[in-house]
């Protein structure tokens, strides 16, 4: 398995445009699982506070990667 995970890092760096699409897709997904985590957990949350979810509106896949681009460039 070492030898695998040195051939990708090599080929990474031979290719600029491979370490940028495995970025890319990094960034992608976490996008996802904000967007997903989001939309399952602050429903549950506020039910569980004593409030109504009745106005909840589901984070988009646009406003969550926001919210990733805001903590990236926090942290």
């Amino acid at each position: 398995m070492k030898s695998a995970s040195k051939k990708l890092m090599k080929e990474c760096h031979d290719s600029p445009w491979m370490l940028m699409g495995f970025g890319l897709v990094c960034l992608l997904l976490k996008t996802w699982i904000v967007q997903w985590s989001y939309n399952q957990v602050w429903p549950r949350l506020v039910a569980n506070s004593g409030s109504t979810a009745e106005k909840f509106k589901p984070l988009t896949f646009y406003e969550a990667l926001l919210v990733v681009f805001l903590f990236t460039f926090l942290v």
